[in-house]
């Protein structure tokens, strides 16, 4: 696998500029998408990323009215926990680039070490489109090791607002993405909580790079 770097290994991305914000949304997306109430509510809160749910790859106008908006589109792609079929997906990932779309974000990652190969080359597949494609592994827990940010611009884990990665492992913050999910099963424990992850969030509007991970805000349909 290719060394661990403090930058993506594949492509020269940045830190991402904006509002420090991702958004996830699985609900469906009317057509055209800027008629659709939801995403315009998600628009409404300046996200730097919106994440649509599967099976929207196809729909061009999506990322088209989020580029208006100047927020980035990536699509979801499930990679099956290392048991996908590597066709199916990169099938879905060149509909996702042909509409328009500026990355993928994958689920179902794996953290086995010998899933890592199949990992990789999706990630190499989205970078065949375009080194500045943006790659997001959601493993949805800490990985054990450095590994996956080598096939990955930016990790993401679930309903772990704030789980951290050992300093050790070199990896800049805005590459940890530390995602909150449905807030009735995984709110914050006081108003206190809250208020520390508030603090988190309002640092992340620095055009600097952040010194604790991206968060986002999620809505399920």
């Amino acid at each position: 696998m290719p060394a661990i770097t403090n930058t993506p290994a594949v492509g020269q991305l940045a830190f991402p500029t904006g509002s420090g914000f991702f958004a996830l949304y699985y609900g469906y997306i009317q057509s055209p998408a800027w008629s659709d109430k939801h995403l315009r509510a998600f628009v409404a809160g300046n996200p730097t990323f919106l994440i649509v749910g599967d099976g929207l790859a196809a729909r061009s106008d999506i990322p088209a009215y989020l580029h208006t908006q100047r927020i980035k589109a990536l699509q979801y792609v499930a990679l099956g926990f290392g048991a996908g079929n590597a066709d199916t997906i990169d099938t879905t990932v060149d509909t996702a680039m042909a509409s328009g779309y500026d990355g993928i974000f994958f689920d179902q990652v794996s953290t086995a070490y010998g899933d890592g190969a199949f990992q990789t080359a999706r990630y190499a597949h989205v970078k065949n489109h375009g080194a500045g494609k943006l790659v997001i592994m959601n493993p949805g827990l800490v990985p054990p090791d450095a590994s996956m940010f080598s096939y990955a611009d930016i990790v993401s884990v679930e309903n772990q607002y704030a789980a951290r990665i050992p300093s050790a492992w070199g990896i800049p913050a805005w590459r940890w993405l530390a995602v909150q999910g449905d807030p009735a099963t995984s709110a914050a424990a006081s108003a206190a909580s809250r208020r520390e992850t508030r603090a988190r969030e309002s640092a992340l509007r620095s055009p600097l790079l952040p010194p604790l991970p991206l968060h986002s805000f999620r809505e399920f349909p």
